[in-house]
């Protein structure tokens, strides 16, 4: 997460974007995959957990390491991906059978040794992009002169890394119910898994080229909405095509090798560019959005079941997410401090 901008060490404090970051981080996962209802979002007893242990200390810590190290788009992806070890492995457990698995076409296949190993690759690379690199690309359009620099003192962000990795833990070993349902030689082995991938993630992230590096500035309106429809048109195929794979009970290992072979194939053509503006990656990820929200709960939650809370909630995600994409190809000066 590199930058050229000259403003770099000025202009306003950390508290609006840090704050910012928290509450979009869940807000940007939660509510246009029909994961959550708004007004369920808003309760304070969901709320305030989720902006602060499940989603907002650990992506603070993983955007400030992806700082502090200068880790391009593609590798705050990935580094991302580690997020979804701690959200899915270590909160919300589902990576476990037979513990609930938020889509039902996943929910006991492909289970290795307990773990539902085509869920695990459809969502990793899932949380990566939009528990992750879309917030963070979003706060970096709100305040410009933040962007692609560190937030905290790395006093700060060690503690940080510490205090939410024994939060997770702590959850998992303590008041898990993975905890509960397996014996202690099966608990020890998710246990492990979970270090692994913790590591090998983020060391793939660390290794990766510095590449495309994050520029200030704009692109043309024609290669923004291009950007827009790659965005749109990887989540199509990249995690609905997994999703329409398990559906039709293919062999587990079939989605998995597509999964694999999918963030293999975008990590290869994305570290092949030297650099790519802000806006350009944020029009990329606003395009996943998009038609994720389209998708699951604006058609299959809201018209086809017949609810009208996600119905509109997908309505407004698309609306906004088309406004952003418009304000984004009119900005004459990407640089100023007003939001999108």
């Amino acid at each position: 997460m590199t930058t050229t901008n000259t403003n770099r060490g000025h202009g306003m404090g950390v508290a609006a974007p840090v704050v910012a970051l928290m509450v979009l981080s869940p807000m940007l996962a939660e509510l246009p995959s029909g994961a959550m209802r708004p007004t369920d979002f808003l309760s304070p007893m969901i709320f305030f957990p989720f902006t602060i242990a499940v989603y907002g200390l650990p992506v603070l810590a993983l955007r400030e390491i992806a700082a502090r190290l200068g880790l391009g788009a593609t590798g705050l992806w990935v580094l991302g991906m580690v997020y979804g070890v701690f959200n899915e492995g270590l909160f919300s457990e589902t990576f476990y059978y037979p513990l609930e698995s938020p889509l039902p076409e996943f929910a006991g296949y492909g289970s290795v040794g307990d773990l539902q190993v085509p869920w695990m690759v459809y969502i990793l690379p899932w949380h990566g992009l939009f528990s992750v690199l879309l917030p963070v690309m979003v706060v970096d359009r709100l305040f410009p002169r933040r962007s692609g620099r560190p937030w905290f003192s790395a006093k700060t962000a060690v503690v940080l890394a510490a205090v939410t990795a024994a939060l997770g833990l702590a959850r998992f070993i303590l008041n898990g119910e993975d905890v509960a349902v397996h014996s202690g030689s099966v608990f020890v082995f998710h246990l492990a898994v979970l270090c692994l991938l913790a590591v090998g993630l983020s060391v793939a992230a660390v290794r990766l080229p510095r590449t495309p590096r994050l520029t200030p500035g704009r692109d043309g309106r024609a290669r923004l909405w291009r950007s827009f429809t790659v965005g749109a048109g990887l989540y199509l195929v990249g995690f609905l095509g997994m999703v329409l794979l398990a559906a039709a009970g293919v062999p587990w290992f079939l989605p998995v090798g597509y999964g694999i072979a999918a963030v293999l194939a975008v990590v290869w053509a994305s570290t092949r560019m030297r650099e790519v503006k802000r806006a350009t990656v944020l029009a990329f990820t606003l395009g996943c959005v998009a038609l994720e929200a389209a998708v699951i709960p604006l058609f299959v939650q809201g018209l086809l079941g017949g609810d009208p809370e996600p119905l509109v909630t997908g309505a407004v995600v698309v609306a906004a997410a088309i406004f952003a994409m418009l304000r984004l190809g009119s900005r004459s000066d990407p640089s100023a401090r007003t939001a999108l």
